[in-house]
């Protein structure tokens, strides 16, 4: 598998340590992490508490904008290295967003945009998450294979049979 990191991206996540994981860079139309080959699939949207609340706040045009640029991506999802909990308590160190205010744009988010949303925790669980939501993407991408290659195996017999027949 091979994670594309944005070239805008700073201090990225590294995906160490994960078997049959290669990270490369790549500048990205929507999302700061990507599949390789999958790119208007499925991507993560990497967000640090202060980003995310300065998104729902003062950068909210642009935002606004990214969303709206990643609705054609079913797979597009923002991973927030915070806790619901933390955005929930509110006493924000660098916003005077109030914790309503915070919880109503998340809702927003879901509400309107359907776009779900990820509070992770630290670093390292944000990156395990995003690690295994991409493993997972590609796990279903082979069910599907598996699935087609059977049906026209299936069909191939089906036509086979009636060939004989005739």
């Amino acid at each position: 598998m091979i994670i594309l990191t944005d070239t805008k991206e700073k201090n990225p996540w590294l995906f160490e340590g994960y078997p049959n994981t290669v990270t490369g860079r790549k500048s990205l139309l929507q999302g700061d992490y990507a599949l390789q080959g999958f790119e208007n699939e499925i991507c993560i949207e990497r967000k640090s508490e202060s980003d995310f609340l300065s998104c729902l706040g003062s950068d909210k045009p642009r935002f606004l904008r990214q969303l709206a640029r990643a609705r054609g991506v079913p797979g597009y999802v923002i991973v927030v290295e915070s806790t619901w909990g933390r955005i929930a308590a509110g006493g924000y160190r660098y916003s005077r967003m109030s914790a309503a205010t915070a919880m109503d744009a998340v809702a927003d988010i879901f509400a309107n945009w359907k776009v779900p949303i990820f509070f992770a925790g630290a670093k390292k669980d944000a990156e395990r998450f995003a690690h295994g939501y991409f493993m997972n993407f590609l796990a279903g991408k082979k069910r599907q294979l598996r699935l087609a290659m059977k049906m026209a195996e299936g069909e191939m017999q089906e036509g086979v049979q009636d060939a004989e027949a005739f």
